[in-house]
Parts: C-alpha cells; sequence; structure tokens
C-alpha cells in the first residue's frame, strides 16, 4: 500500500499497458525499464521486433559437453543483450530429453540431469557476467510434453522427480544463482 501510494493512476496505467516481455520506467518510486527476450538462442522478443544472432541452441552446445566454450557463447550473447538493452533472458531451458518426439527437446540439453545443470549452469554465469543482465532457467519442473501442458498430471515418483528432473536445476541454481525461474 505504502508503494502504490506513490504511484500516480497514471504510472500504474503506464505499468499494466506496457507488455510484450517488457516493463516501463516509473521515475517517480525509481523504477528502470525492463526488456527481456525469449530463449533458447539468443535476443528474440518478436513483440518490439528486437533480434539478434542465432546462437547454437542448448541440445547442440551440449554436445560439446564443454562448459567452458558454453561459458563463452553466453558471454558473447550477453554482450548482444547488453547493446540491445536487454536486461533478462527467458533462458536456459533445462528441461530432460524424455522423447524423441518432444517439442521443445531442441530447447533442453540433454537427457543427463548432470549435464544439464552444468550446462545451464555455465551459460548463466557467461550471461550475468554483464550488468543489470538476468537468466530466467526454465520451465521447473517435468515439462515434458507440448499438447495439453497446462493441465497434464505427471506421476513421477520422488525418486525420480529428484535424481532426473529436480537436479539439473538444482545444480543451476547453486552454482550460478540464476535471476528467476520460469515455472
Amino acid at each position: 500500500d505504502e508503494l502504490l501510494d506513490q504511484l500516480t493512476y497514471e504510472d500504474m496505467a503506464t505499468m499494466i499497458n506496457v507488455g510484450g516481455w517488457q516493463t516501463a520506467e516509473v521515475t517517480s518510486v525509481g523504477k528502470i525499464a525492463t526488456s527481456d527476450c525469449d530463449g533458447p538462442a539468443g535476443v528474440n522478443n518478436f513483440i518490439t521486433g528486437t533480434y539478434g544472432t542465432p546462437y547454437p541452441t542448448e541440445v547442440l552446445m551440449a554436445q560439446t559437453w564443454n562448459t567452458e566454450l558454453a561459458v563463452a557463447f553466453s558471454e558473447a550473447m550477453g554482450q548482444e543483450f547488453a547493446d540491445y538493452h536487454v536486461t533478462g533472458w527467458y533462458a536456459p531451458s533445462m528441461n530432460i530429453h524424455r522423447s524423441a518426439f518432444g517439442g521443445r527437446d531442441f530447447e533442453y540439453y540433454s537427457e543427463d540431469p548432470l549435464l544439464t545443470g552444468m550446462c545451464a549452469a555455465a551459460d548463466t554465469k557467461g550471461v550475468q557476467s554483464h550488468k543489470g543482465m538476468g537468466t530466467t532457467i526454465k520451465h521447473f519442473a517435468a515439462n515434458s510434453q507440448e499438447d495439453n501442458r497446462m493441465f497434464n498430471n505427471a506421476h513421477i515418483s520422488e525418486r525420480a522427480l529428484r535424481e532426473i528432473y529436480l537436479k539439473g536445476f538444482e545444480i543451476a541454481v547453486k552454482t550460478a544463482q540464476p535471476m528467476s525461474i520460469m515455472t
């Protein structure tokens, strides 16, 4: 209530109406404008028309097993984000490959939770090495289908959940402290 009392109705309307993976500046309370991009392979915001270099996707990077390369490529991507004044990246995507028919498998690293966590941590470190830039690791967790995914009821044992589906997220969070996690 104290914060809202500091905003004018015009400020509130501006904040609500900006949309499209971005937020408006509200100088009266010191809120900066932000602009985010969807992942997984670089600057991509079709709403604002901001596009950049198409970087290799997570599945390709994971095939190298080279986390130093992942940091280098994500540092370059982070620099491009900074050049475009992008502050957030909706990636890396890090669900586990469970079927060759997964509609988003190109976005995800691997079927191996250790490799997934190490690669996501490397990407997060590289992008977040740029001041003011943050990653949003996604999609937490067990997002194994596209069709009807908002209403899916996955029956997963606690052991499988801990050892397969959550392990990569745990590694990325403990190792690289991403800005946020997308559910």
